[in-house]
């Protein structure tokens, strides 16, 4: 039993150990069945122990289950004792980013926001650490993907699939229209060739009774030319 007390094992087989407000190192090959600790740090260099109360922290990660494709909100829940004020820590491929942390009866939950458009599209590591007061600490890694820049990207390509489609919609409707005009051109040549026609047949006509006029004309002068002129009594 260690109680407000600074004490260094060193090579040492000892059951258990209970320690109280102080400072426990094992150092050297010491080996300890069982730990009990309160308000104590602990040390461990080149030494093993086969249990420790309180148990190191469990830490759990939620909202990471499928791609992210923009900003997300994550949660996590770490569930422990005598966890050390401000010893929670997150690093997303190594770079720190800021938790928002409160507390509760069975540990700490914290919330960070993840931008994914800050991220490059792929796989990436989000790692967890938290510290107990006797110098203990947990952590735990977590690897997500994100894929902003190719949903930006096949939004872009939607956008365009989608005005291409309305354009071509716009030439079909256009061509159709000009299919139309050509038509009525058509109709309205047929026409004028028609009425041209009419008015050469008419013509013709003309010129043939103008040529029955003169012919007939010049027969009436023959005719008077021939007539015997009456002789006086």
């Amino acid at each position: 039993m260690v109680n407000e007390a600074t004490v260094t094992l060193s090579g040492s087989t000892v059951g258990s150990v209970n320690a109280t407000s102080s400072g426990l190192s094992l150092v050297q090959g010491t080996s300890v069945g069982n730990l009990s600790l309160s308000s104590t740090r602990l040390e461990v260099r080149g030494s093993t122990y086969a249990g420790i109360t309180p148990a190191l922290p469990t830490i759990s990660v939620s909202g990471l289950s499928s791609p992210i494709s923009n900003e997300t909100s994550i949660t996590i829940t770490v569930t422990g004792e005598q966890m050390a004020s401000g010893t929670l820590i997150s690093q997303v491929d190594g770079n720190p980013i800021v938790l928002t942390t409160t507390t509760s009866s069975s540990g700490l939950t914290a919330t960070v926001t993840i931008n994914a458009s800050s991220l490059s599209d792929g796989i990436h590591t989000l790692f967890i650490a938290v510290s107990q007061t006797d110098g203990m600490s947990a952590s735990s890694t977590v690897q997500f993907a994100t894929d902003a820049h190719a949903e930006a990207l096949s939004s872009a390509v939607s956008t365009l699939t989608s005005q291409v489609t309305s354009l071509s919609s716009e030439a079909t409707s256009l061509s159709s229209q000009a299919t139309s005009l050509s038509s009525q051109a058509t109709s309205l040549s047929n026409k004028v060739a028609s009425l041209t026609s009419q008015a050469n047949t008419l013509t013709y006509i003309a010129y043939a009774a103008v040529v029955l006029a003169i012919a007939g004309g010049m027969l009436a002068l023959w005719a008077m030319r021939r007539k015997p002129v009456p002789k006086s009594p």
